[in-house]
């Protein structure tokens, strides 16, 4: 019977593992549907409690994977209903990088949403708010259900206010001015895409043009740019259901860097409410204020203004770890953990190398997280750790990766010391070659060099490898120089006492009494 069993799937197209006969291997039993009073839910029953994975690869698709199992032959029970926004169930069997059976159900949506999903034993259930309700909508989640549909500039005051409208929360994580060149104002936003032209122009105010595109950054991070005239001072604000954001800049004059680092962002309605952290993928449920301001030029003079009453604030920077992993939702207990390793590189498409001797088993149960912060979670409760090497990752215990790195840097001493020895001889003019001795032993010696001097001819003989002969040239070079000297010049002067007498001029006449010249001598 088992025979006739495995023949007949082998007849229907389906590729078994080796091991999808054991008893390890689930059963995939039905797929069905209901609509309860606020959204419908699709049903996964399999014949035991199995660890499973679901992301979205693209807005109007939502996969579940669920490991070791196999789909054939199930109750395909699942009716589409008009008020919930999912349009088909498909189920194909898959098989994993090292062989294992994976039963992969693709949920088609007939809008942009992010399900919710759940687990109780071997049923897994996938949930999304039905259409007809008026607390349905889009889930709140920074998941890439969220895209942009529509943008509307107007007046407001002294300010001209650009909106984004999105089908799912807007969440700016970084908001920075163009340091030089033309005056822009950048706003990141986490997991979004935008169904609008990539250049909508303004003409109003200071605002020339608004640009939207993936960020050259990250492909997890949709950058909104707004090209302005000159450098104006701006602030953000969010709507209570986080799916509009407005930025409002003024049109006024420049405003000094005291005023601009007092823009805040806060709710169109602002509610009474304790301040929280922000998350880095704005997993929260209400959406925070943030305070968002161009950094100041000099320090300010004057402290800020205290936001009004009711209005969360909160700082955005480079406060922790940034995660730009598409959001998936893990469902393991006591699941082996080298599996649970070879999932991650499923839903990556990274190259992951496990080390033998990892081992151990994973109890988790995350939900719209981005799943490069579930490996970094995982491993860190493991103490684990991973190398990069081009495009593969390698994961070890934190001691392997220690004692290899250890290990390499011996390797490259030695691998340094392995030269072949060479002498320089250098004749010293001004420098003792003794003196320097110790100087040249502590600094560029290695542990196979050595050094001898010449008293007599004041030379130092250095015997080491290539490179640290010219670092030693250098080095006497340095050294070998002649000390600074002074120059003093004197005169010997000798003095008697009557030395000051002969000092000025000596008056006197001079002159000859003679016949032949002429003169009458009185005689």
């Amino acid at each position: 019977m088992p025979k006739l069993f495995v023949a007949a799937l082998l007849a229907l197209g389906i590729m078994i593992p080796l091991r999808a006969a054991s008893t390890d291997t689930a059963m995939l039993k039905r797929i069905s549907s209901r609509v309860d009073d606020h959204a419908g839910v699709i049903s996964i029953e399999a014949s035991d409690p199995v660890p499973y994975v679901a992301s979205q690869p693209d807005p109007m698709t939502f996969v579940i994977e669920m490991r070791d199992v196999l789909a054939v032959g199930f109750a395909d029970n699942f009716t589409r209903d008009p008020r919930v926004p999912i349009t088909g169930v498909h189920v194909e069997n898959a098989r994993a990088f090292d062989g294992a059976s994976i039963a992969r159900v693709s949920v088609a949506l007939a809008q942009p949403i992010r399900p919710r999903v759940r687990s109780s034993r071997n049923v897994i259930y996938v949930e999304a708010d039905r259409l007809d309700r008026a607390a349905a909508g889009v889930v709140s989640s920074a998941g890439p259900s969220t895209a942009i549909r529509d943008l509307r500039v107007d007046r407001r005051g002294a300010s001209t206010a650009i909106t984004l409208k999105a089908s799912g929360r807007l969440v700016a994580t970084n908001v920075e001015e163009s340091k030089d060149g033309p005056a822009r104002l950048y706003v990141d936003l986490a997991n979004v895409t935008s169904s609008l032209p990539g250049l909508t122009p303004v003409g109003q105010g200071t605002v020339q043009n608004v640009r939207i595109a993936l960020s050259d950054k990250s492909p997890m991070l949709t950058r909104v740019a707004v090209e302005m005239t000159r450098r104006s001072a701006y602030r953000l604000e969010a709507s209570p259901d986080g799916q509009q954001l407005t930025m409002l800049i003024d049109d006024g004059p420049p405003a000094s860097p005291q005023v601009q680092a007092a823009s805040v962002l806060a709710p169109a309605k602002a509610a009474a409410a304790q301040p929280q952290p922000a998350a880095l993928m704005a997993q929260a449920q209400a959406p925070p204020a943030a305070v968002f301001a161009p950094p100041p030029q000099a320090p300010a003079q004057t402290p800020a203004p205290v936001p009004p009453a009711g209005t969360q604030t909160t700082q955005i920077g480079p406060t922790g770890p940034r995660y730009t992993g598409h959001p998936v939702s893990l469902d393991f207990q006591g699941a082996d953990l080298r599996p649970v390793l070879r999932t991650f590189a499923e839903i990556s498409g990274l190259n992951i190398v496990i080390d033998p001797t990892i081992q151990g088993t994973v109890d988790v149960s995350l939900r719209d997280v981005p799943w490069d912060q579930a490996l970094d979670i995982i491993l860190r409760a493991n103490k684990l750790g991973y190398v990069v090497d081009g495009t593969i990752v390698r994961v070890a215990p934190l001691g392997v990766l220690a004692d290899e790195e250890t290990q390499r840097r011996k390797l490259a001493e030695e691998q340094a010391l392995s030269g072949e020895l060479r002498v320089m001889t250098r004749a010293l003019s001004y420098a003792r070659a003794e003196d320097l001795r110790a100087l040249l032993t502590a600094t560029v010696l290695s542990s196979r060099g050595s050094i001898q001097t010449d008293p007599r001819t004041n030379t130092i003989i250095i015997n080491d490898l290539p490179d640290r002969l010219q670092r030693a040239t250098d080095l006497v070079s340095t050294l070998d120089a002649p000390q600074p000297q002074v120059e003093i010049e004197a005169r010997i002067v000798q003095t008697t006492r009557q030395f000051a007498r002969t000092l000025g001029v000596q008056w006197g006449i001079g002159g000859q009494m003679s016949n032949t010249l002429g003169n009458t001598t009185g005689l």
